[in-house]
């Protein structure tokens, strides 16, 4: 029943609604245009630009995910530009959530305001809040959703379009998206061209110029913090396949071979290190010499070719990282690693981000602070540790 409503009834009511009000309401464009100069006060600055700057954002990039699934799918196939895409677009979307929240308290709180605010207007701001809330937990909690957005989404409001409602990809989404869609609808359906015009404009007027210079400088550092928040890079769990079917369950777990046999500069330096194939085969000219693994690392040896193993742990290149160091200090290739020998294949254990690592740094580097270790003054949570 609720797909029903939401994804087939919903849409066309609130398309109608949408152009009657436009027609009927003739002193909508007044009205609103001094709703929002009472909102855009310098008192309310903190509510007005953030609701402006990411309506705008998040209005922009739907239309361009919409117009152009095709160009979409091929920003994405850099897993670096999906991260850029997805960071802006959640960074617009807690702007607009604050802002939303901040804007619907002034006209509750303001008098004046009040009077000049329609109940449209706050049922269009509220079903803009559920879209803008329900959109930042499908950024969050549904991984890479603008991959799918171009091949679900945009194939789906093509078929409303055509008055042929297509439901076979679109019911399939995670419900958070669904509410999502629902909270796009009510708020086309008690919006109007005038309030849309105010609230996209809003993000070139009233904005700008020097009495907003000093609330400019702080807000870039909002913004800043807000694109941090939930967004904080990590591949935890990134499990790639090798060209090599190598088991470290195997080596390291039942043969119980050192991890510094292979990776020899661990101790020595700043990187562990790839055994080169002759490293392998200082086993496998007697052992199982004839499996196809070991065929293909003995193609590479003679072909003198090295293997194109495929890279599983990397830091930020801000980050200075020094395997030896963290060796002498009596790490173990565990603590970061995990139980590489009871993996067949490797994985990233940890989440390897700065709050991670700063965990272990501020017990002197003896374990994490999860594990009940108290903090202790120490040379390893100065900036320049790892940051020079």
């Amino acid at each position: 029943m609720f797909d029903t409503f939401t994804l087939t009834i919903l849409p066309y009511v609130a398309v109608a609604a949408f152009v009657l009000a436009t027609v009927l309401r003739h002193g909508s464009l007044t009205k609103a245009a001094v709703a929002e100069r009472l909102i855009a006060s310098r008192r309310r600055f903190w509510g007005t630009a953030p609701l402006h700057l990411g309506i705008l954002l998040l209005f922009v990039g739907h239309v361009l995910v919409l117009l152009l699934p095709a160009a979409l799918v091929g920003w994405n196939m850099d897993p670096a530009r999906v991260f850029v895409l997805e960071v802006v677009g959640l960074a617009a979307g807690w702007l607009a959530l604050f802002g939303l929240v901040t804007t619907l308290i002034s006209r509750m709180a303001c008098a004046r305001l009040r009077s000049e605010t329609k109940a449209a207007d706050v049922l269009a701001e509220l079903g803009l809040l559920l879209a803008v809330a329900t959109g930042i937990c499908v950024s969050v909690g549904v991984p890479a959703g603008s991959l799918w957005a171009g091949h679900v989404i945009t194939p789906y409001l093509s078929s409303l379009a055509a008055f042929s409602p297509d439901l076979d990809t679109v019911s399939n989404l995670p419900l958070v998206a669904k509410w999502h869609l629902f909270g796009a609808w009510v708020a086309i359906a008690f919006l109007d061209l005038g309030r849309v015009m105010a609230l996209l404009a809003g993000a070139f007027t009233g904005l700008i110029g020097p009495a907003r210079l000093t609330n400019w400088r702080t807000g870039v550092s909002v913004l800043a913090l807000m694109m941090l928040m939930g967004c904080e890079p990590t591949n935890q769990g990134y499990q790639p396949t090798q060209p090599i079917a190598y088991s470290h369950a195997v080596h390291a777990g039942v043969l119980k071979i050192p991890c510094q046999y292979c990776h020899i500069g661990a101790e020595r330096g700043k990187h562990a290190g790839i055994p080169p194939a002759s490293t392998c085969m200082n086993c496998h000219t007697q052992v199982l010499k004839d499996h196809d693994e070991v065929k293909k690392v003995k193609a590479a040896m003679d072909s003198d070719k090295p293997i194109e193993w495929v890279r599983v742990h990397r830091v930020p290149d801000h980050v200075y990282f020094n395997h030896s160091a963290h060796l002498a200090g009596g790490v173990k290739c565990q603590d970061c690693h995990g139980p590489v020998q009871a993996m067949g294949r490797v994985e990233q254990w940890a989440p390897l981000t700065m709050g991670w690592c700063l965990s272990c740094h501020r017990t002197g580097g003896k374990g994490h602070e999860t594990d009940g270790l108290q903090r202790v003054d120490s040379h390893l949570t100065d900036c320049v540790t790892c940051h020079h």
